[in-house]
């Protein structure tokens, strides 16, 4: 991880915060310990700290979590605000949107955030900020397979499993034909 940060920032100081399974660990930072030099740090989350995303931090909502939440980033001051840039990476699991399979996405997610310091000094922290990345990198549906024939409209076959009969006889109907001949011109 200091090589990826050795491009961007100059001289980077390294730490890791990393959470117990049980843990409920805040992603807090003293204002005073940040620099012009980014602290970078490595953070890894549980569901349970998804206290924003309805449904996942109970594992009950149709994405789940599948793996740790993984933070690298790097943080530093930057005049009277604070720059968090790096990433996020998770894995989830679900039902592929178009064929009803179990599905799982790894996602990684670019993090940039600019956060104006409280005055007075103190702690900072940032989790509710890092908390909206991973809400932003959610996907809107899973699919198996960018291949993925999903369910046959009147059977409900698994079209990647097997193909129906149906499918077979909507080819053949005049609007798919013309379909074909708009679509090979």
């Amino acid at each position: 991880m200091a090589a990826a940060f050795s491009r961007n920032f100059a001289k980077p100081a390294l730490l890791f915060i990393f959470e117990p399974v049980y843990g409920g660990m805040n992603m807090v930072f003293n204002q005073n310990e940040i620099g012009r030099e980014p602290l970078l740090f490595e953070v890894s989350k549980n569901a349970s700290w998804l206290t924003n995303i309805r449904g996942m931090a109970g594992g009950k909502g149709e994405i789940r979590l599948s793996s740790p939440i993984v933070f690298k980033a790097g943080i530093e001051r930057i005049g009277d605000r604070l720059r968090v840039s790096g990433e996020v990476s998770l894995k989830v699991a679900s039902r592929c949107s178009r064929c009803l399979d179990d599905a799982d996405k790894n996602i990684t997610h670019r993090i940039e955030s600019v956060i104006t310091m409280p005055q007075g000094g103190g702690d900072i922290d940032i989790s509710d900020d890092m908390r909206e990345h991973v809400a932003m990198s959610m996907p809107s549906r899973i699919i198996c397979d960018s291949d993925c024939k999903g369910l046959c409209a009147s059977c409900g076959a698994n079209l990647n499993k097997r193909m129906c009969d149906c499918a077979i006889e909507r080819e053949e109907s005049k609007f798919s034909v013309a379909l074909n001949k708009a679509r090979a011109s």
